[in-house]
């Protein structure tokens, strides 16, 4: 039976977006572990789950967002494809740092 959907690639048709997947809390543990053994992987890691940080956030971040101090970063740009641009809700943001991000960072 033919189908009315449009598969072409033009753009004129809307499709949803698929969902993204998340780790469980056992998943994520064994990811930290893993990545504990590459200093840049487990600082990815955790500010990605821990920090809830998106990877253009990650890239944008400065040391002087870091606030060792108050225990927080300060999320005021992203980067994407070489342009750094206002993070995804368009304003800064302050984030908390978890006890394991603050000891990396120091």
């Amino acid at each position: 039976m033919p189908s009315n959907e449009c598969r072409a690639p033009c753009g004129c048709c809307r499709f949803p977006k698929s969902s993204a997947g998340f780790y469980d809390f056992a998943e994520y543990e064994r990811l930290v572990e893993s990545a504990t053994e590459e200093p840049n992987a487990y600082v990815i890691v955790l500010l990605g789950g821990e920090a809830g940080l998106r990877y253009g956030e990650m890239m944008a971040l400065e040391w002087r967002d870091v606030d060792l101090g108050k225990r927080q970063l300060c999320v005021q740009r992203s980067e994407w494809k070489g342009h750094v641009t206002v993070p995804k809700g368009g304003r800064l943001r302050y984030v908390p740092m978890t006890g394991a991000s603050r000891k990396r960072a120091a």
